[in-house]
């Protein structure tokens, strides 16, 4: 169900996003994370991988962007070492080492902003756009963003623990930490 928002509410969201809203430039990739929740019918779990690296272009004019942020498909963490192993076979890090998203736009919404872009993953390629906010901190700028997928839709089979058959769909968040370059 969609959630109304009065008219302040939007116009303060609008100007958070305005106000934080990156100036025309380079920048560098220097920290962030992505964290992946899976599910069983059993249980639960997430996975960490801080192994990002990248640079984006941002064009004033349109709020293009260009650029590429990825992450080493080889370094999810879930605190279980079968697991993990499971996951980097499911990527095939050994052929695909990385997973990158080239961001195309960013868009004030409602309650923050939407990063649309490219996400590559093996050898498939897919629009996405995840939701979430802008903010400046400490001369950085930091996006805090999540989206749902399948694994399915990256042409990869969900792996199987303990003769359990992880769950097609996975919510992702994202949180890049951006510095000007130079």
């Amino acid at each position: 169900m969609a959630r109304c928002m009065g008219p302040s509410r939007a116009l303060l969201a609008a100007l958070v996003v305005i106000l934080a809203a990156p100036a025309a430039g380079d920048y560098t990739v220097v920290g962030g994370r992505v964290v992946y929740e899976a599910r069983t019918r059993l249980s639960s779990w997430q996975g960490e991988n801080t192994a990002l690296e990248g640079a984006i272009r941002l064009d004033p004019t349109d709020s293009r962007l260009s650029g590429q942020i990825c992450v080493a498909l080889d370094r999810w963490q879930s605190g279980n070492f079968l697991r993990d192993l499971h996951t980097r076979r499911m990527f095939d890090v050994g052929r695909y080492p990385k997973a990158c998203f080239y961001p195309r736009r960013m868009l004030p919404t409602a309650d923050g902003a939407s990063l649309a872009g490219v996400l590559h993953i093996r050898d498939v390629e897919r629009e996405i756009q995840i939701r979430g906010l802008l903010t400046r901190l400490e001369g950085r700028m930091v996006f805090e963003g999540r989206f749902e997928t399948r694994v399915s839709d990256w042409n990869m089979r969900a792996p199987t623990l303990a003769g359990v058959r992880v769950e097609d769909e996975v919510q992702v968040w994202v949180r890049v930490e951006l510095r000007p370059s130079g």
